[in-house]
């Protein structure tokens, strides 16, 4: 019987495992290169990759996070909290990127829900300026995630570009 049970572990095991990779192709004509920097909060990192992968899905050039959290931890950057416009400048002068998205993530917990739900704030910001140039939300405190909460970000991810590419579009240059 333990036999027959670990094989039906290891079945579901290799079964469940797949791999999947995707060509980015980027717009025509965008030269912009644009950094994602991490977000502010638990999930942060995770969230941060999420939304680079659906921004280069879309065609828009990023920065790979590990050339951006080196420079963080090489510059003495804990997430955004030292941010100001300055650094942002310098931080943009490095990479030469103009723009970098930045933001939160909270997590949302309720008797109701089996897993934490998320809350992402993303932003848009001209390094130059520091002007905010967008800004978009997800979160849904009424829909009970069944599977996790890293699907609710990775849900979170998918929407909040979604957005950003209706609003703004692929093309950054602008």
């Amino acid at each position: 019987m333990k036999k027959l049970m670990l094989l039906i572990v290891c079945c579901c095991f290799i079964c469940g495992c797949a791999t999947s990779s995707v060509k980015i192709n980027y717009s025509p004509g965008s030269k912009s290169v644009v950094a994602v920097l991490p977000l502010d909060g638990e999930y942060g990192g995770q969230a941060s990759d999420y939304i680079s992968e659906q921004l280069a899905l879309n065609g828009i050039q990023i920065i790979e996070r590990a050339q951006v959290d080196t420079i963080l931890r090489e510059h003495g950057y804990r997430e955004n909290k030292n941010f100001d416009q300055s650094t942002l400048s310098d931080f943009g002068k490095m990479y030469g990127v103009k723009k970098v998205f930045t933001g939160t993530i909270s997590e949302i917990w309720s008797p109701m829900y089996g897993f934490p739900h998320v809350n992402i704030t993303l932003k848009l910001v001209d390094v130059a300026t520091g002007k905010v140039l967008w800004i978009g939300r997800y979160g849904n405190s009424l829909w009970t995630s069944a599977i996790s909460t890293q699907g609710d970000i990775q849900r979170g991810a998918k929407f909040i570009v979604q957005e950003f590419i209706k609003v703004y579009g692929c093309n950054l240059d602008q």
